[in-house]
Order: C-alpha cells, then sequence, then structure tokens
C-alpha cells in the first residue's frame, strides 16, 4: 500500500473516532432498586427494607414518596440497576432551503505517473508526485436540508507547486439532517484539475524541467459537520479522486536528456477542513 493509501486509511479512523467522541453524552449514571408490578409498571427507586418472611417491602421512588409493596402486587425486584438517564439536546438550527457559503483548506495530493531518462550514459527513475496546501471555496444551494448542489474550486497556497486548481461541481447528501448537532455526508465532486511545476533533473545542478498535468476528477468520501450557533458549520471530509488525465506535457527538457514518459495515469485525495455560513 502507498503512502497515499495509508495516510487516507489514517485519517478515515480519525474521522471515525472524532464521531464516536462527539455523539457522547457527558451523562452522568446512576444506580436504582427497581420493582417490576403485577400490572406491568415499574417502580424505579430505593428500597428501604424487606421482609423475608412475609415478601413485603417499604419503597421510596424517585419523587421521593415512600410506601408499602406486599408480595401480591409484584412480580420480583432487582437492586443496584445501573441506569442511564436521557437527555433533552438542544438541535441548534441550521441552513434547511438557503445559500451555504464555506471556506477552508484542503490537503491534496497527486501521486504520477512514473518516468525516467538517460544523461551521460546515466539514467534515473522517479514520479510526479505533489502535496499541496490548497484554499477551498464553495457555494451552493441544500434543499430540505439533505441535498446540496454547487459550485467548488481550490487553489494551492504552497510555493511548491505553482498554478495547481481545480473546479467544477459539488453535490452531498446529508444523513438525520435536522434530529442531531453532529451530521454525517457523503459529498461528491466532478472537477477539471489543473497543475504546472518544476522538476530538477537528479545529479545536475540547476537542471530543471517542466510539466503540465491536466485532469477530469471525480471525489468521492465522507464528512461530518458540527452546527454551531447562529446556522454556521464546521466540516471534516476525507475524500478519494478518481482520474481521467489527458496526455502529460513536459517543456523545458535539455536536449541532452531522453525522457521517456510512463503510461500516463493518476491517483488523488485529500483532506478537507471548511468553515459553512
Amino acid at each position: 500500500m502507498n503512502t497515499l493509501g495509508r495516510t487516507l486509511i489514517f485519517l478515515i479512523f480519525f474521522l471515525l473516532n472524532v464521531l464516536a467522541f462527539a455523539q457522547q453524552d457527558s451523562i452522568e449514571s446512576k444506580s436504582y432498586d427497581i420493582i417490576y408490578m403485577k400490572s406491568g409498571a415499574t417502580l424505579k427507586g430505593d428500597i428501604l427494607s424487606f421482609n423475608e418472611k412475609e415478601g413485603s417491602l417499604v419503597f421510596r421512588d424517585i419523587d421521593n414518596r415512600v410506601y408499602s409493596v406486599s408480595k401480591e402486587e409484584y412480580l420480583y425486584f432487582k437492586e443496584n440497576i445501573l441506569v442511564i438517564p436521557s437527555k433533552e439536546k438542544e438541535i441548534r438550527p441550521r441552513k434547511y432551503n438557503d445559500i451555504l457559503y464555506s471556506v477552508g483548506f484542503s490537503w491534496t495530493s497527486l501521486s504520477g505517473p512514473d518516468y525516467y531518462y538517460e544523461i551521460d550514459n546515466g539514467t534515473s527513475s522517479s514520479n510526479f508526485s505533489v502535496t499541496p496546501i490548497c484554499a477551498k471555496l464553495a457555494v451552493g444551494k441544500i434543499n430540505k436540508g439533505e441535498h446540496y448542489y454547487g459550485l467548488t474550486t481550490e487553489f494551492a497556497l504552497t510555493s511548491g507547486v505553482k498554478n495547481y486548481v481545480n473546479v467544477g461541481l459539488r453535490y452531498a447528501y446529508t444523513f438525520t439532517a435536522d434530529q442531531k448537532n453532529v451530521q454525517i455526508y457523503i459529498p461528491a465532486e466532478l472537477k477539471y484539475h489543473n497543475l504546472n511545476s518544476s522538476v530538477g533533473l537528479y545529479n545536475i545542478e540547476n537542471e530543471f524541467f517542466n510539466y503540465r498535468i491536466q485532469s477530469v476528477g471525480l471525489n468521492l468520501g465522507t464528512g461530518i459537520s458540527f452546527i454551531r450557533d447562529h446556522e454556521r458549520a464546521i466540516s471534516l471530509e476525507v475524500m478519494l479522486t478518481k482520474h481521467v488525465p489527458q496526455p502529460l506535457q513536459i517543456s523545458n527538457m535539455p536536449e541532452r536528456v531522453i525522457f521517456k514518459p510512463g503510461e500516463m495515469r493518476l491517483i488523488g485525495g485529500a483532506f478537507v477542513l471548511l468553515y459553512s455560513i
């Protein structure tokens, strides 16, 4: 498994752990004695005393009322049962049929194709591999809180990759859109990618060549959105990209270098942080 695959698997597990933590309620549990009545009701509280001979007991319920229960009134009872009380959560308002603007960052990885070259009776091989940090922008319409349709673009912020940009369409489906403050969603993007960069020739000082990679990519992934106050949200995404690349373009190659690229292929993925308003 290559480095990209291992990294994306780690990020997926990271997101799942974040989700599990976010859905935990900080509610203290408490132990009760529970009496199961013949009528079908259950009484929850504390057994103050129990008459083993008669089977009757004195009981104090959770409303602090004390009364006696005869053997003929109940089926059985259990002591020190751990009960986790339910808690009414505040469901924060969120965008439902509105325009949604998002801004954030993405850590994007592109790898491939392999290539090798000959120079001065020596050979060297490598592949094109870049991991730019990008700014990400998106705008779209939410329909009934579940479906999102919009446009998105990313452009590189790191100096090692010049003129990397992608632009395209974005869709997302949200599960349990209005029931929780932590939402799971599936994003999908269809985008055009353009990358211009330079590579130094191995063991040749101050010798570089330029390359250009273009492709149409389909992004699929998973995301977690944390609903905040005032209909804001913070989201984390992990995405994999299937590329359909165009032929590799090479320029500024020194004449004495014999350059032989391998089969044109691309693999990619991204880790995305978004803030939505």
